[in-house]
């Protein structure tokens, strides 16, 4: 029932503010042009939005535990 929401936690613990972006398992940065690409522009703004509030509040692996 709350799947997304577990996902957009992990898609902010995994965001690299340096390059604004998010890095994957394979540690490599997906951008806004690579979700553009994937057909998720739609989305990417917001969750970039989300990543960037979640970056500022210092959360670390025991808050998002």
């Amino acid at each position: 029932a709350c799947s997304s929401e577990v996902m957009m936690l992990r898609v902010a613990r995994r965001y690299d503010a340096s390059t604004d972006s998010v890095l994957f398992a394979n540690n490599r940065a997906y951008t806004r042009e690579n979700y553009r690409k994937a057909g998720m522009s739609y989305v990417i703004e917001n969750l970039l939005h989300f990543c960037r509030c979640m970056y500022t509040m210092s959360m670390d692996n025991v808050h998002y535990a």
